[in-house]
């Protein structure tokens, strides 16, 4: 019986071990939040799960031996099988995540080549789009959208969801403009768009 302990207690240590990996490291790795928002839910449900039917298939089977010799025989053979079956479904997921994480962040690089051709680079920015109030901070806007242009920039919202992915790929796209921008504009571009917005916000 103390075989049998022992090998209970591995499979089950082995288990949570691949949920600690998954759910830290991997998770981090990758940014994934549904790994790191589940609250350790669907895997506690999942060896609840095993558990139960390591249970109940312990009343039928071999039934001159003692119950908590075939229940520890069970879950020992049941929970290796449940943590590959996570294992396998947790790869699966992470290279679709990172499958479409990639599809988009190619996307956005074509853009970004599309607008240095145009001389129009896109200054991403996200959430609900708020109009102006009234005429005056429409005319601020409209002020502040011509020194934009005229540095080759032009807004863009990409909407209220935020992702990870979007994230990577604006970077991306930053990346790659931000040479064409500064060859454009010269050095310290920034700073001169910015005090010129600036000029336009504090006046009167």
């Amino acid at each position: 019986m103390k075989k049998l302990y022992l090998i209970s207690f591995l499979s089950f240590l082995t288990y949570w071990l691949v949920v600690v990996v998954a759910n830290y490291f991997i998770s981090s790795y990758y940014e994934i939040d549904f790994l790191k928002q589940n609250n350790w839910k669907e895997d506690f449900l999942f060896l609840t799960a095993t558990i139960i039917f390591a249970l109940v298939t312990a009343f039928f089977v071999y039934r001159r031996q003692p119950f908590l010799k075939k229940f520890l025989v069970l879950f020992s053979a049941f929970c290796p099988i449940l943590t590959i079956i996570v294992a396998i479904d947790w790869a699966i997921i992470i290279s679709q995540i990172k499958a479409n994480r990639d599809q988009l962040v190619n996307e956005f690089k074509r853009e970004a080549e599309y607008d240095i051709k145009n001389d129009n680079i896109k200054v991403f920015s996200q959430g609900f789009p708020i109009p102006p109030k009234n005429e005056s901070l429409q005319i601020q806007d409209d002020s502040i959208k011509k020194i934009l242009k005229k540095f080759g920039l032009t807004r863009e919202n990409l909407g209220c969801t935020i992702s990870p992915e979007l994230t990577k790929a604006q970077e991306e796209y930053q990346k790659i403009t931000e040479v064409y921008l500064e060859k454009r504009n010269g050095k310290n571009w920034r700073d001169r768009m910015e005090n010129e917005i600036e000029k336009v916000r504090n006046h009167r």
